[in-house]
């Protein structure tokens, strides 16, 4: 059992990689104009995006946490930054940059939790 979780601890860093590689494309992709839906059901997706991203930059570099939530702050701004500039159909959005820091403090809320439960 050891071993399988040596090995998976060593994966974590390529998936991490892997998710912030399908992230940016996601979020600089070109989206056509939205009909119907429900109202800001984007910020669920960003809140979510960025849960999983810390979850996975956090199992790749558990020693990191504060810099893993610093980068993808920081990380979050830039992709609207980027939206703003290099995107015809999308625009920089402060809500679109605040879910996605709630998504990064989610993964932190739920991290304390599991480490006080955990002992």
């Amino acid at each position: 059992m050891l071993k399988l979780i040596k090995r998976s601890q060593a994966v974590m860093p390529y998936l991490f990689a892997f998710s912030l590689i399908i992230a940016t494309g996601l979020l600089l992709m070109e989206l056509p104009p939205s009909e119907g839906g429900f109202p800001h059901a984007d910020k669920i997706i960003h809140t979510l995006l960025f849960l999983l991203l810390s979850g996975t930059g956090i199992l790749a570099f558990p020693k990191q946490a504060t810099l893993i939530f610093v980068c993808l702050a920081i990380y979050a701004a830039t992709t609207e930054l980027l939206q703003h500039l290099l995107t015809v159909t999308r625009h920089a959005s402060l809500l679109d940059w605040v879910a996605d820091i709630i998504g990064i403090l989610l993964c932190l809320f739920a991290m304390r939790f599991y480490k006080q439960h955990d002992s």
